[in-house]
């Protein structure tokens, strides 16, 4: 497994910053897409920035998020105000956990069903997730130290390598280290192998996975927090950055590192929507945090 970084003037080329400060920018953690995308032939509202090779940043005003799209999931939704929402208590551990905002679903065992998935375990779906017992397995992944856990974000599941069986991709939310987990089965064993992507910049405290350059893997997003734990963190003040690392498959995994945007005071917050926000039929990346914004940067990657 290897990773480089591309050259972000061959590649991508970010030639204009555009920046919202909002009135109370440490509430700005995370955003959501619309689902409804912004007409092509409209006029979007936005601050103008000047044009680039393959991405503009674009300040947006306002940004609505709506439940009733296709895609969206069912089983969790918002609540607003004192208005009551019908959900059902189910408790799966009744035990504290030791990262409590670490939790997400992916299917481990390739069963079908959607497991649940927090660093220091995961949790195996019984048929019916309802009245079934759900079966603790033993994980250990966001931290440098191969073999414990830490806080991490979001926990990806995806099958990195092609072989059949799912990874899982996450980084370190507070630390340094982007990594991958091979999975590996021996009967019903099953274990886990770290690789490194890049641990060079610290606080990458969103992750998500999409297919970025349209070839029919699955890349990631992520990029710098700024100020987490109010400058607490290991590399708190060093540069903000916005990035896609591209996945190669061959003999062995590797993934190449394209900035979107360094060292312009834009970074990510604790979610990275990545949307076809214009409709022009590729991805657009959206961003925000205590820093300011959001930032839309668009992708006209088909427009050059």
């Amino acid at each position: 497994m290897s990773m480089s970084l591309e050259s972000a003037s061959r590649r991508i080329q970010i030639l204009a910053r555009g920046l919202l400060t909002a009135a109370n920018p440490s509430s700005l953690h995370s955003v959501c897409p619309a689902w409804a995308p912004v007409a092509a032939a409209a006029t979007p509202q936005y601050a103008q920035g000047r044009q680039t090779n393959t991405w503009r940043s674009i300040v947006l005003f306002f940004l609505a998020a709506t439940l009733s799209g296709p895609g969206m999931g069912t089983e969790i939704l918002p609540a607003k105000g004192t208005q009551s929402l019908p959900f059902r208590h189910i408790i799966i551990d009744g035990d504290w956990p030791t990262y409590p905002h670490c939790k997400t679903v992916g299917d481990i065992n390739g069963d079908g069903r959607r497991d649940i998935l927090r660093p220091d375990a995961w949790y195996e779906a019984p048929a019916d997730p309802r009245k079934g017992q759900w079966k603790e397995h033993p994980l250990a992944v966001g931290s440098l130290t191969e073999g414990q856990a830490d806080h991490t974000p979001q926990i990806q599941v995806y099958d990195i390598d092609n072989d059949g069986l799912n990874d899982i991709l996450t980084s370190s939310a507070h630390g340094h280290g982007i990594f991958w987990y091979k999975q590996t089965k021996d009967g019903s064993s099953r274990s886990w192998k770290q690789y490194v992507i890049d641990k060079s910049w610290s606080q990458a405290h969103s992750i998500i996975l999409a297919d970025m350059d349209g070839d029919g893997d699955l890349d990631f997003v992520t990029g710098k927090r700024f100020f987490a734990h109010n400058g607490n963190d290991p590399d708190a003040k060093a540069p903000l950055g916005v990035y896609w690392y591209e996945l190669q498959r061959g003999d062995a995994v590797r993934w190449v590192k394209h900035a979107i945007s360094y060292d312009e005071g834009i970074g990510s917050g604790l979610s990275i929507p990545v949307v076809d926000l214009d409709a022009d039929g590729d991805l657009d990346i959206v961003v925000t945090g205590k820093w300011g914004g959001p930032v839309w940067f668009e992708n006209t990657a088909r427009s050059n």
